[in-house]
């Protein structure tokens, strides 16, 4: 994929977001690593850089409108322009208090919306100037196998992942043919590895009965999700719009 003279926003540099943004770089793209953490954001840049691409590091805060805004404009200042968007980013705060709807607290509740929905619209809302006056460009949204099955166990996290469906296709039907493009990617599961590259040992039975559900030879690497992020802003997705495209080995058969 060619990303050469393309400037991208990356938002959330953790398990998925920062080999997205390095595989940006190596298609040629100058990239904006954006974190709440600005160490993550740095560490993820400041690779990308060592490797001979070009980044910068910035602080987003999906959960604050100034932020988001302050960010995305920094963002289109790098190169003075700014043509691709990939949203990548939770509260895993708020997703460990997730519950049923009878035992969630409220708090919990309006903390994932306000990260995984409105922190998404917030980004777009504020991107779609700047890609705009680039000529068009492409937005890629995160969500999560759970949006198609909803687990029992919780309920906020899949409904803000299933609402962005819907925002995805809002953007798409409205900037389309302005030459916005936007798509959501629903990846499988993408294992948290040690660095010996094994699995932590209080994960490898849950790892193995989540295989055992893929029809797959294996579960998902961070690459997968890279690979596709890359394609979906690259000009070979020009007629590719509006989707809700899963990487996940399978598990999800629509």
């Amino acid at each position: 994929m060619d990303l050469e003279g393309k400037t991208v926003l990356v938002i959330g540099a953790g398990l998925l977001g920062g080999p997205a943004a390095k595989a940006l770089a190596l298609s040629g793209g100058s990239v904006v690593v954006a974190d709440i953490d600005h160490d993550a954001a740095s560490r993820v840049a400041g690779e990308i850089s060592d490797a001979g691409g070009k980044a910068l590091p910035v602080v987003i805060d999906l959960s604050d409108e100034k932020s988001v805004e302050s960010g995305v404009r920094d963002a289109a200042a790098f190169t003075g322009r700014l043509d691709g968007l990939f949203v990548n980013s939770y509260d895993p705060v708020a997703s460990s208090q997730d519950r049923n709807i009878v035992d969630i607290d409220l708090a919990a509740w309006r903390r994932s919306l306000d990260v995984n929905l409105t922190g998404y619209l917030l980004a777009m809302r504020n991107a779609l100037p700047f890609l705009l006056d680039a000529g068009g460009g492409g937005i890629v949204l995160t969500s999560s196998s759970d949006s198609f099955d909803s687990p029992p166990t919780r309920v906020a996290y899949p409904v803000t992942k299933y609402a962005l469906h819907a925002l995805c296709r809002h953007v798409a039907s409205n900037w389309g043919r302005n030459g916005i493009r936007c798509n959501v990617i629903v990846p499988g599961l993408v294992p948290r590895l040690l660095p010996d590259g094994s699995f932590p040992p209080e994960r490898v039975n849950f790892y193995a009965r989540y295989q055992a559900e893929t029809p797959s030879t294996r579960l998902g690497q961070p690459r997968d999700i890279a690979a596709m992020v890359s394609f979906l802003l690259s000009n070979e997705a020009e007629w590719i719009n509006g989707q809700i495209i899963g990487v996940d080995g399978g598990l999800v058969l629509r």
